[in-house]
């Protein structure tokens, strides 16, 4: 049975406990991304995974939302999340919790069992409200998703290798790792799934990740990245692996070829823009837990892709709202020293006389006395 959050009622003070909006700062990173993310969105997602009237009360929503959340912001694994919760105040204002609590809220075995349950269609729903908070935050822009970029990695299983005398236990426990290649000259073959992302041109958000089982062909993955792009794209760049592919959608494809001297200026610049999904897969891997997957089957494949994806745009959306606090702090500092400088200014006007040069200024004739040596104004 789902325990949902009530925010309506007041929280009353425990003798005992100390509150967490006592230890935090408002100005914190994770204080303003808890307040910009619509949580009661994943309640509704979910909803439908829960029971309505039978079972016990489950953890709620947003505190596992929260644990998951971290876990990819940070590259952590479950029980390093759970054990970071219980020494952070932040971390447990951020998931929701009231009070400084010792002792962690769930396990590692039901954290694995509600990504089970929230599924595809929930984690998908984590990268859309990721991309809404963006724009309702004014973080980012609409116009900064109508033209993105495609392009697939290898996301490799945490299995051994494929040399290792012990190759049995991934062929039993592990069936569905594919042997990729992808043409690298530090690592021919790669052990895992393929996976698709999509990137914003301008401002690299992440609107879509999905994982590709069986190796398809690129070229027949952007029906599928566009499906699962939270918003409608116009204009996609892709390299060279997309030839001849089957896309009949609205979205103008372009893809890179070797000709770019005979276009124009315009469309060369979006072109170069292209390489910048690069560094953001890297990202991806080596910060937000997609490197090595640690979940388990095709759904563990799946999640993972995603869930890395929100990780990045949690960061990414966690330093713009700092970035734009800050911007509003130093306005009100400088309203403050601006009105500050004119109160100045007015009790010096009222209680000083003014100067030699503010009188000359003014109009005044100054003449010097000539016994006393001191000057006179007409």
């Amino acid at each position: 049975m789902m325990t949902k959050t009530d925010t309506s009622k007041p929280v009353q003070s425990d003798l005992f406990k100390v509150m967490l909006r006592d230890l935090v700062a408002k100005g914190h990173e994770l204080v303003l991304l808890r307040d910009a993310i619509d949580w009661q969105r994943y309640e509704k997602v979910l909803e439908p995974a829960y029971c309505s009237d039978n079972g016990r009360p489950s953890i709620p929503v947003r505190m596992m939302a929260g644990l998951t959340f971290l876990k990819y912001m940070f590259g952590l694994s479950d029980q390093d999340v759970l054990d970071n919760w219980c020494e952070n105040p932040y971390w447990q204002y951020f998931c929701g919790g009231e009070f400084f609590e010792h002792e962690p809220p769930t396990d590692q075995e039901t954290m694995s069992r509600w990504r089970s349950r929230a599924g595809e269609t929930g984690v998908r729903e984590m990268i859309t409200e990721t991309i809404a908070s963006a724009l309702r935050n004014k973080v980012a822009k609409k116009k900064d998703f109508e033209r993105v970029n495609v392009d697939t990695t290898v996301q490799e299983k945490n299995v051994r290798f494929h040399t290792d005398a012990r190759t049995l236990d991934r062929a039993v426990h592990e069936p569905q790792v594919e042997c990729i290649t992808k043409g690298k000259v530090h690592k021919r073959y790669e052990f895992g799934v393929k996976a698709g992302y999509v990137t914003a041109s301008r401002t690299n958000w992440v609107p879509g990740a999905m994982a590709l089982p069986g190796n398809p062909y690129d070229g027949n993955t952007l029906a599928q990245a566009e499906d699962v792009c939270g918003v409608k794209p116009q204009h996609t760049c892709c390299d060279l692996g997309y030839r001849g592919h089957g896309y009949k959608g609205e979205c103008d494809v372009q893809v890179l070829n070797r000709f770019s001297k005979r276009k124009p200026m315009g469309v060369l610049r979006w072109w170069k823009r292209r390489s910048a999904i690069e560094p953001v897969i890297g990202h991806i891997k080596s910060d937000h837990y997609m490197e090595r997957n640690m979940l388990g089957g095709e759904l563990g494949d799946k999640l993972n892709a995603m869930l890395s994806a929100v990780g990045f745009n949690l960061v990414k959306l966690m330093k713009g709202l700092k970035k734009k606090w800050l911007k509003s702090l130093f306005l009100c500092l400088r309203e403050v020293t601006d009105g500050m400088a004119r109160i100045i200014a007015g009790l010096r006007d009222q209680f000083m006389p003014p100067t030699v040069s503010e009188r000359l200024a003014a109009g005044g004739v100054a003449c010097r006395h000539p016994r006393f040596g001191n000057w006179a104004f007409a």
